[in-house]
């Protein structure tokens, strides 16, 4: 998860558009896909081209923390062309173990950092946690 974290960034540098990591919890998948025919400041409609999916084991479970679903059990993570994170993608979810919610991966993006990180739950850095914009308006959620 983490890697795809940042191959979704990396991607959306690499070829100026938005990239987006969509978790997918009603089918248990997480995949990457590209927004074409973005232009700044555009919302509404937009054309996906998606890349394979990767399928979240059934013993493990996502959980996020921080961030609300952009429909019912989607979660999307998105990154600008210039590698910013669109401030209303979640920033804190947990891979956790079915049978056991004391084993668990954190991964979370930091205030005022790029990327995303894996942090322990005793991990002093969980209070610098970006916390994302909440601002929405009739048909989506705008920046601020």
């Amino acid at each position: 998860m983490l890697a795809l974290t940042e191959h979704a960034r990396r991607e959306a540098i690499s070829t100026g558009a938005p990239m987006q990591l969509l978790f997918d919890m009603s089918r248990n998948v997480l995949y990457v896909q590209r927004e074409d025919g973005y232009q700044p400041g555009q919302f509404g409609n937009r054309t996906v081209q998606t890349t394979r999916p990767y399928w979240i084991s059934e013993k493990h479970e996502i959980i996020f923390e921080i961030g609300e679903p952009i429909e019912r059990d989607l979660y999307v993570v998105t990154f600008l062309p210039d590698g910013s994170l669109l401030e209303t993608s979640p920033t804190s979810w947990r891979l956790q173990n079915r049978e056991n919610s004391e084993e668990f991966y954190r991964v979370a993006k930091l205030q005022g950092q790029l990327r995303y990180i894996l942090l322990r739950d005793d991990d002093p850095k969980n209070e610098y946690i970006q916390i994302p914009a909440t601002d929405a308006v009739e048909g989506g959620v705008y920046l601020r």
